[in-house]
């Protein structure tokens, strides 16, 4: 047999070496050294180390309370009040006087009577 022994071909030893089978794998578990990894990794993600977060975007709304109760709200009410004070006083705009002139009363509808003709 010249397959063995000193007259045998050279053999790669990385082609010979035959794969241990994986405990982690068999029993369908995940390395220690890539748990570990993982979990370092997870915790790099909180802390001082954590990335920025914009609050604005992480801001949860409120609900409002005003709108729930069925009423207007106090900014809002409160600009109204100021617009309607404004329609009076000095603020107000100039009015035309003869447009506000009122109709005086008719006496005569008022006592229910016809009104006479001339």
């Amino acid at each position: 047999n010249d397959n063995f022994g000193y007259k045998a071909r050279p053999q790669m030893l990385a082609q010979r070496k035959m794969q241990r089978p994986n405990v982690w794998q068999q029993i369908g578990a995940e390395e220690p050294k890539a748990a570990a990894a993982k979990l370092m990794k997870q915790n790099d993600n909180f802390g001082y180390k954590a990335r920025p977060q914009m609050l604005a975007q992480r801001k949860m709304q409120r609900p409002n309370v005003w709108k729930s109760i069925g009423a207007e709200e106090p900014k809002a009410a409160a600009a109204k009040l100021m617009k309607q004070n404004d329609n009076f006083g000095y603020k107000a705009r100039p009015q035309m006087l003869a447009q506000k002139k009122m109709q005086r009363p008719n006496v005569w509808k008022s006592i229910g009577a016809e009104e006479p003709k001339a």
